[in-house]
């Protein structure tokens, strides 16, 4: 037990800190910094575990037996728990196919694309303004790519896909030649359409209640300074009525983001 005593702290300050030179790479290299808020957690656990290995070293041989005992155990208990939730998620993708008949669709988006470019050489996935906030370009795009079937995301076992509008948004593109707008929708990913299909997103469905013509200028992970700028630059004349959604946890995160743009100011 001492030789166990005497390596295992060590090993696990060593495992910690190549964790946390991974993790850096990961969140400021590979990602240059765009998911820094995803990664903050990582930072803080690897962080407690680099002090907690070497606050060890000045224990007692005792009090180090029963420290590996608390962290072998409470491993084992955090790869049982993991298995409870795959467990979980399979149950939930069964009973899916059950209710609905389908097959829970658990490939990747790039896997969509590739398959259904097979068929369609112009299918294109959503691409958010946020994608272009670490370009050197004066231009930050305000949408997706116009006049294409769009693959969006999975949350209820298939991937939604929508045809584009004539600037990239989740529209009919005959909404634009109407006369009058009766509504106009800004917002992020719930008004853009996450992750349902029309009709049942929406702006469709105020289009159905209505009978009148909607505009949704909404795009997910965006904030207030995109939204705004949608506004300045798609609002016409003929609009009567604007809704803007705001109400999203996330919503201010990304708005941290949007001030660090010099395009938007």
């Amino acid at each position: 037990m001492k030789l166990i005593n005497r390596i295992f702290f060590p090993i696990i300050l060593i495992i910690s800190i190549v964790l946390l030179l991974y993790v850096f790479y990961k969140s400021e290299i590979y990602w240059d910094g765009e998911k820094r808020n995803y990664y903050q957690v990582y930072y803080f656990l690897i962080s407690i575990t680099i002090i907690f290995s070497i606050i060890a070293f000045y224990l007692s041989e005792e009090i180090k037996t029963y420290l590996i005992i608390i962290v072998i155990s409470l491993v084992f208990a955090l790869y049982f728990f993991e298995l409870y939730l795959v467990y979980q998620k399979n149950h939930y993708i069964r009973i899916y196919e059950k209710e609905t008949g389908g097959v829970y669709d658990t490939r990747s988006k790039i896997d969509v694309y590739k398959e259904l470019k097979k068929k369609d050489k112009k299918i294109v996935v959503d691409v958010s303004p946020f994608n272009f906030f670490k370009t050197k370009s004066s231009i930050l795009p305000l949408s997706g790519i116009s006049n294409s079937n769009t693959i969006y995301c999975n949350e209820n076992g298939y991937f939604s896909l929508y045809q584009s509008d004539r600037y990239g948004f989740n529209n009919p593109d005959k909404e634009w030649d109407e006369t009058k707008i009766e509504l106009l929708l800004v917002g992020d990913s719930n008004v853009h359409g996450a992750c349902i299909n029309r009709p049942h997103d929406i702006s469709s469905v105020l289009r159905s209640l209505s009978n009148k013509p909607v505009l949704n200028l909404a795009y997910g992970r965006t904030s207030s300074l995109i939204q705004y700028a949608v506004l300045r630059e798609y609002l016409q004349p003929n609009v009567k009525n604007i809704l803007w959604f705001y109400y999203e946890g996330n919503d201010l995160t990304e708005l941290k983001d949007e001030l660090r743009s010099k395009i938007l100011f």
